[in-house]
């Protein structure tokens, strides 16, 4: 048979939670419908050319669950989507907390998986690895030595260490582009609840929180990633960017920019100034408001 031999591994909870975080209806898609988004990833974002899938390995603690990025909306457990990886050909691992913490061995049980999959009997072209966890960095180097094609499949901004080692890196961008058709036609309304309105107290902190978003945009000569920003954001105004509801009310970072900046689109997971941006290859120019 044609195809490149190849090999996906997920990290369910470092996939999941970091699309819950930048958008929760791109989260949903990717844990209710994997096997329309495995289907898509054999054809896209290709190191050798199109992918025949021979192992397909999910590693979830079905007993866990991940932060939503509302704060007073309840944690969204990980059972119900356990079926749906089964139904589309995974094999799931079970990784339940070992302790107090919540902490699992997914990682690891991973990374033993690899290591015994490269030594067995079959010669697989391309090992692609769902997650961003930088303790994949030593395992990455062990593929690239043995000659061993490797893409990284990650949904927030990986560790140079690790990106500069892996042969394809499909970013959150991609990530979600990968989910087209299959997140909810009004995810504000089906997924995520609406924010409540500002306490007047914050007054002061949302015009903080609009300069320096129009400070930072300015000094970019192209878009800037939302998850990147919110980091900064988070580092200059502190904690009370989490404190209930987030973002002084807006609930998320990209709704906050949408009120109190609205020169500026938020677009594919980018801040994007359109009178002053070129639009990275894929992304449309938002029409004018």
């Amino acid at each position: 048979m044609d195809g490149v031999k190849a090999a996906l591994y997920v990290d369910f909870d470092n996939v999941f939670s970091g699309l819950l975080d930048i958008h929760p209806p791109a989260a949903t898609a990717f844990a209710e419908h994997p096997g329309a988004w495995v289907r898509r990833l054999a054809d896209e974002y290709l190191v050798d050319g199109p992918r025949r899938w021979l192992v397909l390995r999910c590693y979830m603690n079905s007993a866990g669950s991940a932060r939503h990025p509302l704060r007073d909306h309840p944690r969204v457990p990980f059972a119900p989507f356990r079926r749906a990886f089964v139904a589309a050909g995974f094999e799931v691992v079970d990784c339940p907390a070992l302790t107090p913490q919540k902490k699992n061995a997914a990682d690891i049980k991973l990374a033993i998986d690899v290591i015994e999959a490269l030594h067995g009997p079959v010669r697989y072209d391309e090992f692609v690895i769902a997650s961003a966890d930088s303790d994949f960095t030593p395992l990455l180097q062990r593929l690239r030595a043995a000659d061993r094609r490797t893409t990284l499949l990650a949904t927030f901004d990986a560790v140079e260490a690790l990106t500069v080692l892996a042969d394809r890196v499909v970013d959150s961008r991609q990530t979600q582009a990968l989910l087209r058709d299959l997140v909810p036609r009004d995810p504000v309304a089906t997924v995520v609840p609406m924010p409540t309105p500002a306490d007047p107290a914050t007054a002061g902190l949302e015009t903080e929180l609009a300069r320096l978003v129009r400070e930072r945009v300015a000094r970019s000569d192209g878009p800037l990633h939302l998850a990147t920003l919110g980091k900064e954001l988070r580092t200059d105004l502190g904690d009370v960017v989490e404190q209930t509801p987030r973002w002084f009310g807006h609930g998320t970072l990209g709704r906050a920019i949408h009120e109190l900046v609205p020169e500026l689109h938020v677009q594919e997971h980018y801040v994007v100034d359109p009178a002053r941006h070129t639009l990275p290859p894929g992304m449309t120019r938002p029409p004018r408001r």
